[in-house]
């Protein structure tokens, strides 16, 4: 359920983001990015409750998400840096989720 429901967030977010004519050519790639990394990460929850109960991928799933995605988004929306930091926590989150669900 938690992976179709951020699946389904990442849609009406990346639907508030794609009316944004306004926003520079490098801004839309760092949004698109969030938001396919979201999407992948998405379903990569849903895929790790199919193939094991280990509660850890879908958790390494969820913290990318945060870590990742919502610091893009959050500087894409206000131009603030605030979160930025997290980003590489975000992004090795990720990576660890996809392994911990080939050996989980």
């Amino acid at each position: 359920r938690t992976g179709c429901i951020l699946a389904g967030a990442t849609v009406i977010v990346g639907s508030m983001g794609g009316h944004k004519y306004e926003w520079s050519q490098h801004k839309k790639h760092l949004f698109n990015l969030g938001i396919k990394y979201s999407m992948f990460n998405s379903i990569g929850i849903i895929i790790s409750s199919l193939v094991t109960e280990s509660p850890v991928p879908a958790g390494l799933f969820l913290t990318g998400i945060l870590g990742f995605s919502f610091p893009i988004w959050f500087k894409a929306f206000t131009e603030k840096a605030s979160f930025s930091g997290f980003l590489p926590f975000g992004g090795f989150a990720m990576i660890a989720a996809w392994f911990a669900l080939a050996i989980l």
